[in-house]
């Protein structure tokens, strides 16, 4: 992940990005659940490949996570497909719901 290159463990504070884009992924027609993809971005680094675990679903349903505002990670994974870099985001809080737009002048990673 953009947030996390080195291999040594260390203690951190949960990364928390503002949400710049949501984008509903078709579930197709095998009757999956669906799902969501989030562009997120730290102010440095844009991400534009993070998916929503279903189980948080409700999240943005009920509208709590919402573009231009912002999220705390408290669990996440990365995962590499393609040679693409995916955030799956496990669980999340919503830390501020209106940032007001775009912050910092962040650049695309993946």
């Amino acid at each position: 992940c953009p947030m996390e290159t080195s291999t040594e463990v260390r203690a951190f504070s949960p990364p928390s990005p503002s949400v710049q884009n949501i984008k509903k992924i078709s579930p197709g027609d095998n009757g999956k659940q669906e799902r969501f993809r989030l562009t997120i971005s730290d102010g440095t680094h844009k991400q534009g490949s993070a998916m929503l675990a279903t189980q948080m679903n409700s999240l943005l349903v009920n509208e709590e996570v919402v573009k231009y505002g912002s999220i705390r990670l408290k669990k996440f994974m990365c995962n590499v497909v393609q040679g693409r870099t995916i955030i799956i985001i496990l669980n999340a809080e919503v830390v501020d719901r209106d940032l007001g737009g775009v912050i910092g002048e962040s650049t695309k990673t993946d």
